[in-house]
């Protein structure tokens, strides 16, 4: 027996934290950016390996090197594809061999698979502690029985070889549990950082300036893509318009969906009533003007919009998604509806917009309060840096 007045060995310093991420746009790549910019310099080194495939912006790359941290780029594909997996998958054990890390930190199914089977290859001495977070397993989206069982048989098979699990949703831990994916060491759940100051309910620029139209606005905030439904909300939005004449629909986001939607607006006799801002980088300044903010998704693990809509005290209608939800129904910051139903939105739509205004304050309010306590910027980053600390093999 060792002796107990000895100090236990101490992590390395800085640590070497790798992360590698293949969708770099969307949630994951802002916990992304808030993680590599949120830990502190002299406690970590980090390095990112993204994908330029799906890359949303390229300015945050260079951002991101801006901070001090290293960025390569390695082009993963979202879908499978045998070359160009195994092609990544010998650059990703190419890169741990020569950077080093102490903890290897893989972000969403593909960049997580490939990250994890690497590290595995290694010789065990030079392996690095494996993290994984999914931001939504691959078996959670709608993509049809045989895709759902190759993507749970990979995430089983990948589970091995993961020391923790580090996940940002209660409906990933429900999903992990279900699945029977355990990790070689433990399992956490972090609270995504959201900055709260940077927003408000009070408007401090005009709508003219923020080309929003006259009415009262429902917002639905995310990218044109299937996973967010758009149509399913413009369906419901028109089912529900006769009963709130004065409302207007107000997408913000861009995506393949777009061209789709427009003509889906002209059938559904909504032109004048619905608008498409595209993508924007003035949220805080937007967010005021929405009377709520409405997200449609299939499946989510934890959006920022939502959380961002709700530190601007806004009422919040939200498909009933595992952990999304709950948050929503914890925070008593809105109405839930029943995932892909348009009558069940429709009615939803109907509840948030005719409800009276005290009723709306209220839900805001509350949900406000609950972003800033339990998604605390600088709370939750001091939390996963102490995951990093104490996974961090010891010299």
């Amino acid at each position: 027996m060792g002796n107990l007045s000895e100090a236990p060995p101490a992590p390395p310093h800085p640590l070497r934290l790798l992360h590698v991420l293949e969708a770099f746009l969307g949630g994951t790549r802002r916990f992304l950016l808030d993680v590599c910019e949120g830990l502190p310099r002299e406690d970590f080194l980090q390095h990112a390996l993204v994908s330029p495939l799906r890359a949303e912006d390229f300015g945050d790359m260079e951002r991101l090197r801006a901070s001090g941290v290293e960025v390569s780029l390695l082009p993963m594909t979202r879908a499978v594809s045998p070359i160009s997996d195994l092609r990544c998958y010998l650059a990703l054990r190419r890169i741990l061999f020569a950077w080093r890390p102490h903890v290897l930190h893989a972000h969403s199914s593909k960049a997580g698979f490939l990250a994890r089977a690497a590290a595995e290859s290694l010789p065990i001495e030079q392996r690095p502690t494996v993290i994984y977070s999914p931001h939504c397993f691959a078996f959670q989206a709608r993509t049809g029985a045989l895709h759902h069982l190759l993507y749970r048989t990979l995430e089983r098979a990948a589970a091995a070889w993961t020391d923790a699990y580090v996940f940002v949703g209660q409906g990933e831990v429900l999903a992990a549990l279900d699945a029977g994916l355990h990790p070689r060491r433990e399992a956490h759940l972090l609270p995504l950082p959201v900055d709260a100051t940077r927003f408000t309910a009070t408007p401090t620029r005009s709508r003219a300036d923020l080309g929003l139209p006259d009415g009262r606005l429902l917002a639905m905030i995310g990218g044109l893509r299937p996973q967010k439904a758009p149509d399913l909300a413009l369906h419901a939005f028109a089912e529900a318009a006769p009963d709130v004449p004065d409302a207007h629909l107000v997408f913000v986001g861009e995506g393949p969906l777009r061209a789709q939607l427009d003509a889906l607006t002209a059938r559904l006799g909504l032109t004048s009533r619905v608008t498409f801002l595209g993508s924007r980088d003035d949220l805080p300044d937007l967010l005021p003007y929405f009377e709520a903010v409405l997200l449609a998704s299939l499946w989510e693990a934890m959006p920022y919009s939502i959380l961002e809509a709700m530190a601007a005290s806004r009422p919040i209608v939200l498909a009933d998604l595992p952990g999304p939800a709950d948050e929503v129904a914890e925070a008593r910051a809105g109405l839930t509806f029943h995932p892909h139903r348009r009558h069940s939105l429709a009615a939803a739509i109907r509840g948030i917009m005719m409800i009276p205004p005290a009723q709306r304050a209220s839900f805001g309010a509350s949900g406000a309060a609950f972003v800033r306590t339990r998604h605390n910027p600088t709370e939750s980053l001091a939390a996963l840096g102490s995951i990093y600390q104490a996974l961090a093999p010891n010299i």
